[in-house]
């Protein structure tokens, strides 16, 4: 159960909205992240749980299906993303994997 779900779908700005709501530690650490609108294969996500609005994973992104596998802790975990808010710090570098996974995608 989303306990936010009808604020959110009424803001302009999800994510400030969604930062608001968190906890204090949670707000300075992710305050330089944004929400993930496409999720791509090598991305680094932070996962927060729609009920609880607690970490629950972080890790990388190895498959996207109906559920994505990310590796945390040395395992791989299957997550449902209708459950979490996703979350990805924007890249600084100039060529990485997403711009590489975006190319190729267009390629096709």
């Amino acid at each position: 159960m989303d306990i936010l779900h009808n604020i959110i779908e009424i803001t302009d700005n999800k994510f400030s909205t969604l930062l608001h709501f968190l906890d204090n530690d949670l707000q300075k650490r992710y305050k330089y992240y944004q929400l993930a609108d496409e999720l791509y294969l090598n991305d680094m996500i932070h996962c927060i749980r729609k009920d609880t609005l607690d970490i629950e994973y972080k890790g990388r992104i190895k498959r996207i299906n109906d559920k994505i596998q990310i590796r945390h802790n040395k395992f791989n975990i299957y997550i449902n993303p209708n459950e979490y808010y996703i979350l990805t710090k924007p890249s600084k570098s100039k060529m990485n994997d997403r711009t590489f996974f975006e190319s190729l995608l267009n390629n096709l």
